[in-house]
């Protein structure tokens, strides 16, 4: 779950989300906190547990394992993943030994997603578009960086951006971003066989088949779509993709081709302007 601007120890917060047994929420701010509050009956509805953690600024998204144990903060700051080790029956998180996982720097880890199988973390690297697969240890919790491929296409004209925050920088003339690579969201198809990750600047919807065996991805294409995608789902069935637009008025929905992964465009709806985000809830 994704709920923009709700307030985290007097914050603004850009990413809430429930842990895997939905007895407790976990959220950041782009502050950089990251806390758990219970809103189940095993913890008592608005009881918060006072475990918050500060990794820094520009922390972008957290997630838990499919095992709940662990918890993963991607952080655009500094180019780290922080690991901790979650205990879902108080909500407590604990920094995993090591802390962080260090990346390449100016990659500027943003979403990730984890694989069905528990096996690997998918991450999207906001600056530089590149989608990079982690091995999961299964024991300890901690992440191991694998291989990188991008979510653009070889003869892309866009070259690496920076934080946003960097853009109008105080005493500074404003800095061109027309060219600047700026990632946004990923998604696997339940099953695990595709990726999907979209680029702002492009306004594109990059797809990849994985490898479910090594967790390795091949770029397939990119899809042009609705202008500044900052949010897309997938549907539960694996067969739809619903992408909206920051700069557009609609949204537009695919059908996955089950064999090649792509994307193909069957329409396009009404929504108003500024949509970011996509939620599709399946009901019995």
């Amino acid at each position: 779950m994704f709920q923009p601007n709700a307030r985290l120890n007097g914050q603004s917060s850009n990413w809430l989300g429930t842990d895997r047994g939905t007895s407790l929420n976990v959220g950041v701010s782009t502050r950089g906190r990251s806390r758990c509050h219970g809103s189940g009956a095993a913890v008592g509805r608005g009881t918060c547990n006072r475990a918050i953690k500060k990794p820094g600024d520009y922390a972008h998204s957290i997630r838990t394992d499919n095992t709940n144990r662990f918890v993963f903060v991607p952080h655009l700051g500094t180019d780290q993943v922080f690991q901790f080790l979650f205990d879902e029956k108080s909500g407590r998180l604990t920094a995993n030994t090591p802390p962080v996982l260090q990346l390449k720097q100016g990659a500027g880890p943003r979403h990730l997603i984890v694989s069905p199988d528990n096996r690997f973390v998918y991450l999207l690297n906001e600056l530089t578009g590149m989608v990079t697969t982690l091995s999961l240890d299964p024991n300890t919790g901690t992440l191991k960086e694998l291989d990188s491929v991008s979510a653009l296409p070889a003869d892309t004209k866009l070259g690496p951006g920076m934080p946003r925050g960097a853009v109008g920088t105080p005493g500074q003339a404003p800095r061109n971003t027309d060219n600047d690579i700026w990632a946004s969201d990923l998604h696997l198809t339940p099953n695990g066989r595709f990726l999907y990750a979209a680029e702002r600047t492009s306004s594109t919807l990059g797809a990849f088949r994985v490898d479910t065996a090594s967790g390795k991805l091949t770029y397939l294409g990119s899809t042009p779509t609705e202008r500044q995608p900052r949010g897309f789902n997938i549907d539960p069935t694996r067969r739809f993709v619903v992408v909206s637009g920051e700069q557009s008025d609609t949204i537009s929905s695919y059908v996955i081709d089950a064999e090649t992964g792509a994307p193909k465009p069957i329409g396009r709806y009404p929504t108003g302007k500024g949509a970011n985000w996509v939620e599709i809830v399946a009901f019995d």
